[in-house]
């Protein structure tokens, strides 16, 4: 038996709401059918295997439950996390609040390493976006985030179920030093269903740790480090950024910063100019 450590999963409501449906049936009952399997697998891997669910909507994010894996009630888990996401009462349109959840994620894994001696943690989000500029308004927190992970040696993984897979989370996922894969459900059949696709996927990408991959020869990650504009949620090879909040935008005519309500000030020619620029000038006239 391996070493104690704690996996915190987060759940993206739009797994629910959207409703999307595979070849072996809705696609919510048969990812809870391998993320129970996929828990079970991981608390074999040691005797206090620690796990904590956190589920994202449109409206906040909240921590379901956490406990040691053997002392888990996975149906009352599984009946809370889906009372949650079904509770969400904004437009379908608005994403979940990822950044929140990721940084309760992180504020939950460093009071428990804390409790715990040092107990290695690890995040995996599972998200359902459908353009890669999903997610383009949390850009600084999902970052901001990002970086604290690195810092921490807190591990992020992220697993894409939707459409198209969000840039940012990719760049989330490569800064903390974790593993992206993108997986539609469009791609499942009747010789092999989502549900089964999901579980070997989970357990072949998600389940090792992240000391133990530093064993196994996994293939790195494609990167795209390109920048997601705030305002538009476009990709930019040349952006404008807030120097306040690190907010991107890919256009200059913008007044004041959305988000943290920065006033820009635009560059007027001849402004900045060395004394040499001015010519021959007496001192007395200063």
């Amino acid at each position: 038996m391996g070493s104690a450590e704690l996996l915190v999963v987060l759940v993206d409501s739009r797994l629910v709401v959207q409703n999307a449906s595979t070849s072996d049936g809705s696609l919510w009952p048969r990812t809870w059918e391998s993320l129970a399997v996929f828990f079970a697998a991981y608390g074999g891997l040691a005797t206090d295997q620690r796990i904590a669910l956190i589920a994202t909507n449109s409206e906040r994010a909240a921590l379901i439950g956490a406990d040691v894996c053997a002392a888990m009630d996975w149906q009352g888990l599984r009946q809370e996390t889906t009372k949650f996401l079904l509770s969400d009462s904004g437009s379908s349109a608005d994403p979940p609040h990822l950044a929140s959840g990721l940084s309760r994620a992180l504020c939950y894994a460093n009071y428990m390493r804390k409790a715990e001696r040092k107990i290695p943690a690890r995040v995996l989000i599972m998200e359902c976006s459908n353009i890669e500029a999903d997610l383009s308004t949390q850009g600084p927190g999902l970052l901001s985030c990002a970086f604290a992970a690195q810092a921490e040696n807190v591990t992020v993984d992220c697993l894409s179920l939707g459409d198209q897979a969000s840039t940012l989370l990719r760049q989330v996922v490569n800064i903390a030093g974790g593993k992206h894969h993108a997986m539609s459900p469009l791609g499942a059949s009747a010789e092999q269903p989502f549900g089964s696709l999901l579980l070997q996927t989970l357990l072949f990408h998600f389940l090792a740790s992240a000391v133990t991959r530093k064993d196994l020869n996994m293939v790195p990650d494609n990167q795209n480090m390109a920048a997601v504009c705030v305002c538009h949620g476009k990709m930019c090879d040349i952006a404008y950024i807030c120097s306040s909040c690190l907010s991107v935008y890919c256009t200059d005519n913008i007044a004041i910063c959305p988000g943290c309500r920065t006033r820009f000030r635009p560059e007027r020619a001849g402004i900045n100019r060395r004394l040499s620029d001015l010519g021959s000038l007496e001192l007395s006239a200063f």
